[in-house]
């Protein structure tokens, strides 16, 4: 883009940010404008059935992470600096575009999740299978009370 080659491109944070620190605008935020998500739990009937308290530990684990993301974003960008090697500038930005991709509890409205689900299914070209047989945040919601 800076070559002039192209006039736009789909980037990720990384790239999104490393483009306007060279002088280049970021026209839109795709998680401003559509539900995105980052991360989630995929356990298999098996696991749920013969550990369902590690499987609850572990949700338990990831609502208070999601809840620390939002209450201390200066915690979690340290955090980023840490495990990802980013500078001060670079967290902070990346923070800022990417909090909208997580859930605030962990559980996904329906609409997103039917849109997310369906198209997973459709593009491994799976057919004949409901959404409500793939999900199940009853544990979820045991946690969160």
């Amino acid at each position: 883009m800076l070559s002039g080659s192209i006039d736009s491109s789909m980037m990720d944070y990384g790239e999104a940010f490393r483009a306007k620190k060279a002088g280049l605008k970021l026209l839109v935020n795709a998680a401003d404008i559509h539900s995105l998500l980052a991360g989630g739990l995929a356990v298999n009937i098996k696991k749920l059935k013969e550990q369902p308290d590690q499987v609850r530990r572990m949700l338990k684990a990831m609502s208070q992470a999601l809840k620390y993301m939002q209450e201390n974003p200066e915690g979690t960008q340290q955090v980023m600096m840490n495990w990802l090697k980013l500078d001060r500038e670079m967290a902070a930005d990346i923070y800022q575009m990417a909090r909208n991709n997580y859930t605030k509890n962990g559980i996904v409205d329906e609409p997103t999740l039917n849109s997310l689900v369906t198209t997973m299914l459709a593009e491994a070209g799976i057919k004949n299978v409901n959404v409500s047989q793939l999900v199940d945040f009853s544990l979820l919601q045991q946690v969160l009370k």
